[in-house]
């Protein structure tokens, strides 16, 4: 299932930075291209770790929850929202478009994090396509 980064980030991901808005799509639960790697962001101890993480558009985004409370992985101005994590359980999202997307927990606002993506190489999001 294809989201938009901004608009369906409730299920996947989502971005405003600055003034602009950058559309970002995003697919859940599978669907890497062909070389794409998967980057792991653990939920312990009350924080994301790493709390910034740069993709390229392809690469996989996994969350593992391994604190014994639930937690979520939600765009700042709530467009998107892996929903709960329970401890144990992973949510992973491919990013599709290149873009930049703050996130917390809605359970634990303290907790923040942020992801990056760029364009691969030859992707047509990539600079001078």
């Amino acid at each position: 299932m294809h989201l938009n980064f901004r608009r369906a980030f409730n299920r996947a991901g989502g971005a405003a930075v600055g003034a602009s808005v950058l559309a970002m799509a995003l697919v859940q639960d599978g669907g890497a291209q062909d070389g794409a790697l998967v980057h792991h962001i653990v939920i312990e101890s009350f924080a994301f770790s790493p709390a910034s993480v740069t993709v390229k558009v392809g690469d996989k985004i996994e969350w593992v929850n391994n604190d014994v409370v639930p937690h979520t992985a939600t765009a700042m101005d709530k467009s998107w929202d892996t929903g709960q994590i329970s401890n144990g359980e992973s949510r992973v999202v491919v990013a599709t478009a290149a873009g930049a997307i703050e996130y917390f927990c809605v359970f634990h606002p303290h907790m923040k994090g942020e992801i990056v993506s760029v364009a691969a190489p030859g992707h047509a999001d990539a600079p001078g396509r």
